[in-house]
């Protein structure tokens, strides 16, 4: 089994520090503006945040796919085979999205009159987002795949703190209308600063490798990021549809509450595709590693759970202020929905990473159970609340259910070659 040395266990920690700093930005952005700006205004950048969240699907996908096909490469034959097929990577990408940056330019009218967005220009300015957010997501898969844990700190704290810094500094100027300008131009910043720290890290001789796109793969994380994304963010897009601004508004800062146990809960769960993948290059089986990071993944849920949720009435007041009081009563149940998704999840990401596809269809079956069930039946808050709840309880159950079962025995996963 392969143990982590103290080098790597150092940019580890460092990796972790950048997380929880970068969440804290995220954190300081939402309770600036949720403080700052009425309801329905914080409901249009929290629907402007929802966009990218929705545009992450495919980034965070792809970002995984060049994670876990690196760090094999690399183990397997060369720094310099993982390079190559970053590279290629990017140059396929770029027509791509495009294509679909030029889709959305299009579509952007009536994208606008359905989320009754009246400002056309906060859908228009995301369409260089969706083109560098690709590349961006790229990167940070080869340099997380190198184990190059200090650059990806670096421009994961980058992202955060810019777009802070840039909501700041519109609302200073007394421009709060284009405040959402913020969430774009940070990701333009960050690809950016991630070409300039890339460039560094590449292996002066690619050599000729080429190496197909583990297309499969990607499709089957591209499904599961859906279904991560309908928990955390899609539920948003849905409750936008059916709730009134006013309403809406406080499913927003409901919303963040959740957000914030899941990334609390998700902060070591960016190691278990690096480690599957350097595990199975190796020939070595990746379970140790993975409870290692999933007992940790399980306390920091706990804690995330027990602030907000059990605690909810004493710390979501303190930081959001006394607007939060029209929330208070949903918190428990919201809470623990998230915590189920959360743990579920890391359990997930597990299985995926040895193509155990199983897994990410169990959690893309609940995903178009909770979207239908919104969609259609939910009125209310308190509707959506019972509707998260259930549905993460239903994936959690299934979930385990089937790890336990490998685990004895019951049942076997082939773990394909990547």
């Amino acid at each position: 089994m392969i143990n982590l040395s103290k080098k790597q266990l150092s940019k580890g920690t460092i990796l972790i520090t950048a997380l929880i700093s970068t969440h804290f930005l995220n954190f300081l952005f939402n309770v600036f503006l949720g403080r700052t700006l009425s309801f329905e205004e914080f409901g249009l950048i929290t629907i402007v945040n929802t966009f990218w969240y929705i545009s992450a699907i495919f980034f965070g996908a792809l970002a995984l796919t060049v994670n876990r096909r690196v760090a094999y490469l690399r183990s397997k034959i060369n720094p310099g085979a993982g390079a190559n097929f970053m590279k290629h990577t990017s140059h396929n990408s770029l027509l791509i999205t495009g294509i679909i940056s030029a889709l959305w330019i299009i579509a952007s009218p009536t994208i606008g009159q359905i989320f009754k967005i009246g400002n056309i220009w906060v859908i228009l300015l995301f369409a260089p987002a969706i083109l560098l957010g690709t590349l961006l997501s790229i990167n940070k898969g080869y340099l997380q795949g190198g184990f190059s844990f200090f650059a990806l700190s670096s421009i994961i704290f980058f992202e955060g703190a810019s777009k802070l810094i840039l909501a700041v500094a519109i609302t200073f100027i007394n421009l709060k209308e284009w405040v959402f300008i913020s969430i774009p131009l940070s990701i333009v910043l960050s690809f950016l600063f991630s070409f300039y720290l890339i460039s560094s890290k590449l292996p002066e001789s690619l050599g000729a490798f080429s190496y197909r796109f583990p297309k499969k793969f990607f499709s089957i994380t591209l499904l599961a990021g859906f279904a991560t994304l309908s928990f955390i963010s899609f539920d948003v897009i849905l409750a936008k549809l059916v709730l009134s601004p006013s309403s809406f508004g406080q499913y927003s800062l409901l919303s963040i509450t959740g957000k914030i146990i899941y990334f609390l809960g998700s902060l070591l769960s960016i190691f278990t595709i690096s480690l599957v993948g350097r595990d199975l290059g190796k020939g070595l089986s990746p379970v140790k590693n993975f409870y290692k990071v999933f007992g940790l993944t399980f306390v920091l849920t706990m804690i995330g759970f027990i602030c907000i949720g059990l605690y909810g009435n004493f710390f979501v007041p303190l930081l959001f202020g006394p607007k939060t009081q029209a929330i208070l009563t949903y918190l428990p149940q919201y809470s623990a929905g998230i915590a189920l998704f959360t743990i579920s999840s890391s359990i997930l990401a597990f299985h995926l990473a040895q193509e155990h596809y199983i897994f990410p269809i169990i959690a893309i079956i609940t995903a178009i159970l909770m979207s239908t069930w919104i969609a259609l039946f939910s009125r209310s808050i308190f509707d959506i609340t019972h509707v998260i709840f259930y549905t993460s309880l239903i994936s959690f159950f299934a979930v385990v259910s089937l790890h336990v079962m490998e685990k004895v025995k019951v049942i076997r996963f082939k773990t394909s070659a990547i």
